[in-house]
């Protein structure tokens, strides 16, 4: 089904945190302000396309083929991992999903994509325990927001999800890494997506 395979590379590629009140205005107007109007600290860059634009950091990796189903993915690089023996490393990923795609599945709103994704998470990954799952806002949007720990291939991974609703698409933001993240490494991966911005 076309629906897991868009959902479930957020869930086991992915990796993002943003903080529920970033103060952001995603809401920008204007099409020539809306990506410019972004500023990215020293030693990030802006990746910006017709949907959204964000800053990351200009050592981590970037993937915008849509490879993993993914609008745009962040990694923070493979030599980190294999030092500490991982194969699987940190990550920031955003997707989206055409809204008139969803008709069909009972999907008109937020509320019932967010019910859904829950449900489509729970029936994916057996061993998982859902740490969180709330209503928010991110920025001035209207957003839900879970966190959650599932096993992946023998390894242990946490996952901060928002989802939002803007014009025609719905937006899942991911942050994974393994469950040993330190909080000092949440909060890098929270000033990547305090970045971001929608059109």
């Amino acid at each position: 089904m076309i629906m897991k395979y868009r959902l479930y590379p957020a869930l086991l590629f992915s990796f993002l945190l943003v903080a529920c009140s970033s103060g952001n205005d995603n809401l920008q107007k204007d099409p020539k302000e809306w990506a410019s109007a972004l500023t990215c600290e020293p030693d990030f860059q802006r990746f910006t396309n017709e949907f959204l634009s964000i800053c990351y950091p200009n050592k981590w990796l970037i993937d915008d083929s849509g490879v993993f189903g993914s609008e745009v993915m962040f990694t923070r690089g493979v030599p980190d991992s294999v030092a500490l023996g991982r194969t699987f490393t940190q990550n920031v990923n955003v997707m989206k999903q055409a809204d008139s795609n969803l008709v069909s599945l009972g999907i008109n709103n937020l509320d019932e994509f967010a019910k859904f994704s829950k449900e489509q998470i729970e029936k994916a990954l057996f061993e998982s325990d859902i740490l969180s799952y709330e209503k928010c806002k991110l920025g001035k949007i209207h957003a839900y927001h879970n966190q959650m720990i599932a096993n992946q291939n023998g390894m242990d991974l946490f996952f901060d999800q928002y989802m939002v609703h803007k014009d025609d698409f719905y937006f899942i933001i991911t942050f994974t890494a393994p469950i040993d993240v330190s909080e000092k490494d949440k909060k890098f991966a929270q000033r990547i997506m305090n970045t971001i911005r929608f059109r």
